[in-house]
């Protein structure tokens, strides 16, 4: 049995069901729930290359792992991942590797994880 969302859950969800209508029509749920399948599976491989370009000092990989997560969490609804992945993305265009924490990044990104359970 699922939990029932919080608040803040049910904000995204909401968002994210706004979003992807825009995108592709309130009636194609089926469509829906692969698209959010699909996020969760690359966004996954995105954070991995993230964490290891961040590791390694790669500011290339950075910058390429953080563009296409904020893209694919824009187009989602999950914009405050996006932006912070934005914030990223800018700090290796830079190749600006101090103090990088990835706490509150890793903060929203597992309440998107989260989120994202209430859609199976």
């Amino acid at each position: 049995m699922k939990n029932s969302p919080t608040q803040e859950e049910a904000l995204l969800i909401q968002e994210i069901k706004n979003t992807l209508a825009d995108f592709i029509g309130e009636d194609e749920h089926e469509i829906f729930y692969d698209l959010i399948q699909t996020y969760q599976n690359d966004a996954c491989k995105l954070v991995n290359s993230l964490r290891e370009a961040i590791a390694q000092g790669d500011a290339k990989g950075l910058r390429r792992a953080t563009h296409s997560l904020k893209s694919s969490s824009g187009n989602l609804g999950a914009h405050k991942l996006a932006q912070q992945a934005g914030e990223l993305e800018k700090r290796a265009k830079a190749n600006d590797f101090n103090n990088i924490t990835l706490t509150q990044f890793e903060i929203e990104y597992n309440f998107v994880c989260r989120t994202l359970k209430h859609f199976s």
